[in-house]
């Protein structure tokens, strides 16, 4: 999730962008929750459905923003040539960012599958794990 959030500050140089936050938020409450040895089962669920929420959005914006960004207008070519490397970059990170997010998504979804598929225990090994991921090292 901190890397969302890195990629996030970059992409809203040139985009009303909410994954910065939404990041941000995911990062705090995964670090939170595992830093202090809770059963992260309920927040991650919470935490993952936000993100398969928020991936859908990030696609429909860049479809939609790819093709309109991709376009030269009628009017004003000129000034809109000149902001062509900012949409670009920015097109660029939002694609690293939703790359990225579906990555965290499948770790996720792997570490998690007991309890999203209704149970309520994850098994010690991956209740290790997961807590072994939130720890930040000396």
């Amino acid at each position: 999730f901190f890397g969302q959030v890195i990629l996030s500050s970059f992409a809203c140089l040139a985009r009303t962008d909410f994954n910065f936050a939404f990041a941000l938020l995911s990062y705090y409450l995964w670090h939170n929750a595992t830093s202090q040895g809770k059963d992260i089962a309920d927040i991650g669920k919470k935490i993952f459905i936000l993100n398969g929420i928020l991936v859908v959005l990030d696609f429909i914006w860049l479809i939609v923003m790819g093709s309109i960004w991709g376009d030269t207008p009628i009017h004003d070519a000129e000034s809109w040539e000149s902001t062509s490397g900012i949409r670009s970059f920015a097109l660029l990170v939002s694609w690293l960012n939703f790359i990225a997010r579906l990555g965290a998504l499948g770790l996720m979804g792997n570490m998690l599958k007991d309890s999203l598929l209704g149970g309520t225990k994850m098994t010690e090994e991956r209740e290790e794990a997961v807590h072994d991921m939130g720890r930040v090292p000396a």
